[in-house]
């Protein structure tokens, strides 16, 4: 007896996703191969990008190539209260020639809306399913 193998799946509302296996493991080696770099000077950080390096403005000088595809460089941010965060910037590739710079978000992490739930370090409860799946 083989593993079925399935190449697509349909939701009620019609849209169809293709969820091969191949396309899949596609994917996963993309992410497996990124990698994160740390800008530390203008030649590490994205072209026209500015940041303060301890009173010095930094103006990135790097170009966006498929050199710097497969990468998310990591500009710090003004951070007064030393929290090491940074803007996560990474390559989109326009056409056959031309890339362009992507700020993709932060690393900042804001928990002020959990209160008193942030600073626990247990917790108890308990959960029960509802409904069936086919």
């Amino acid at each position: 007896m083989s593993n079925p193998v399935i190449s697509a799946i349909t939701l009620p509302s019609g849209t169809t996703y293709d969820i091969k296996d191949a396309a899949a493991r596609a994917a996963i080696e993309n992410l497996q191969n990124t990698e994160n770099v740390l800008s530390t000077d203008a030649a590490s950080t994205p072209y026209g990008v500015t940041w303060d390096d301890g009173g010095t403005t930094i103006t990135g000088t790097l170009v966006a190539s498929a050199d710097t595809t497969k990468k998310i460089y990591l500009v710090p941010l003004d951070d007064p209260e030393g929290k090491n965060s940074y803007a996560e910037y990474l390559t989109v590739k326009i056409d056959t020639t031309t890339y362009s710079w992507e700020m993709i978000g932060t690393t900042e992490t804001d928990l002020s809306g959990l209160g008193d739930l942030a600073y626990k370090d247990t917790a108890a409860g308990s959960y029960t399913p509802a409904g069936t799946v086919s």
